[in-house]
């Protein structure tokens, strides 16, 4: 059973899985918080997306092209590139803040919808 107070996240659980094809590590970790989902607490699911595999590297190509998982799918990426290089790369402050605030936003997308639901369901 999900835990309600989580149910929000799996929009964007599921989008990212989708841009995420590739990653073989980030997508196994969101494979794990999904199934876990009724287990944790909405801090717990933060943290886990927050420290996704790819947040700690930089998928350049050979036109020195970075990879930007809120712009297309790493798949796409790759596809359309000849040589995709990883990079150790801390991002800054201000990226994984604007990640984090896409992630929500994807989460958001379609709250008033579960609360309709919710609402039909109660």
């Amino acid at each position: 059973m999900i835990n309600f107070n989580v149910y929000s996240f799996l929009p964007a659980i599921d989008f990212l899985f989708i841009r995420l094809q590739g990653q073989d590590n980030s997508r196994d970790k969101l494979l794990s918080i999904r199934n876990n989902l009724s287990k944790l607490n909405e801090a717990q699911v933060l943290s886990e997306l927050l420290t996704l595999d790819f947040m700690f590297y930089d998928y350049s190509n050979e036109q020195s092209e970075v990879w930007d998982i809120q712009l297309e799918s790493f798949s796409s990426f790759y596809n359309r590139s000849e040589k995709v290089k990883k990079f150790d790369n801390y991002y800054p402050e201000a990226h994984v803040q604007s990640v984090f605030k896409w992630m929500l936003m994807l989460c958001d997308d379609c709250s008033d919808s579960l609360k309709i639901q919710r609402s039909v369901i109660h």
